[in-house]
């Protein structure tokens, strides 16, 4: 997007509900691609962008790809 100096309109709730969702989405697979190379269970930026299931399944994982080297 080229700005052109024209202001843009604000962003609706659920729209910045959205991006914000989509951020975190993103961040969360990053942060597992990241742990995956040395396959860090325990790194601390597991839990930046990730909770509850998602977290432990990520963490359950990269536990498994290292424990089975």
């Amino acid at each position: 997007v080229v700005d052109r100096g024209f202001p843009t309109p604000p962003l609706s709730i659920g729209d910045r509900a959205k991006q914000d969702a989509l951020a975190a989405y993103r961040g969360m697979w990053q942060d597992f691609v990241a742990a995956g190379t040395t396959s860090d269970w325990q790194t601390p930026r597991r839990g930046q962008h990730a909770t509850g299931i998602a977290l432990t399944n990520m963490s359950r994982s990269l536990y498994a790809d290292h424990y089975n080297g």
